[in-house]
């Protein structure tokens, strides 16, 4: 699996979070092929809320740990916005995900 794009919202409920999108090598070679239109085209699928914004990976500054939600979405937790005990807690119960790291 290798990384499509990451995403962060700015909204107050989801500071300290990046969504990363994760595909099988060919599926991430055809995303890079026209990075520009999958990117716009995975926005329009996922109804992107204003302000959202893409990244070519989520970040690792301050990464305390890694959720893979039931959609299957690698979901990473950031301090100070979250601990490991609270980002576990959100993998848990919003993202109704696996704590991977």
């Amino acid at each position: 699996m290798g990384v499509m794009l990451g995403m962060r919202v700015p909204g107050a409920k989801d500071r300290g979070i990046c969504w990363a999108f994760v595909g099988k090598p060919n599926e991430v070679a055809a995303f890079n092929k026209d990075r520009k239109k999958s990117t716009a085209e995975l926005a329009k699928q996922l109804k992107t809320p204003a302000g959202a914004t893409f990244l070519a990976s989520c970040p690792t500054d301050n990464q305390i740990g890694t959720c893979e939600s039931a959609v299957g979405l690698l979901v990473d937790y950031y301090s100070p916005t979250f601990t490991v005990d609270t980002a576990r807690k959100h993998c848990d119960g919003s993202q109704m995900g696996t704590w991977i790291e």
